[in-house]
């Protein structure tokens, strides 16, 4: 159990350090240099850098689920991108957020023991990204462990 949770621990630290997908934003309006601004211009208001593009409804949803995610609220955040998932079937960085929280999640719950629910999560993350080697192979090594603890039939 012991081994169990420290290789679940560095499993999710792994994770963890991977880069999240970009978000596109509005990037900062640049001023012209003072020389060439006439003295009647208007003062340029911009939104705040990192602000989602206006009406890019996958980008707002993704800043909520980060939100969500920098509060410690992963299964609001899971939500939050299954609704997205459901919504936007085939927009990539959707899938991939996806796959990552999902992955981090399986991570949590092979590490507390919940080997039934990490398979699930690993199946999921392996339909979203059927290349993902890491999510294979530990979806192999949990059911092959979910194979040593159930007795066998009589």
């Amino acid at each position: 159990m012991i081994a169990r949770c420290l290789l679940a621990a560095a499993l999710l630290f792994a994770a963890c350090r991977v880069t999240p997908p970009a978000v596109r934003v509005r990037a900062p309006a640049a001023a012209p240099p003072a020389a060439e601004q006439p003295e009647s211009a208007p003062q340029r208001t911009s939104e705040p850098v990192g602000a989602p593009v206006a009406g890019d409804a996958v980008s707002t949803g993704l800043v909520a689920v980060e939100v969500r995610l920098g509060r410690g609220d992963l299964d609001l955040a899971l939500v939050d991108l299954l609704d997205l998932a459901r919504r936007h079937p085939d927009d990539p960085r959707v899938r991939t957020r996806l796959a990552r929280v999902l992955h981090q999640r399986a991570l949590l719950r092979y590490g507390h023991g919940s080997l039934a629910g990490a398979i699930h999560d690993w199946e999921r993350v392996v339909e979203l990204e059927p290349g993902n080697v890491c999510a294979i192979d530990l979806l192999a090594t949990a059911r092959a462990e979910s194979a040593r603890q159930t007795p066998p039939a009589r």
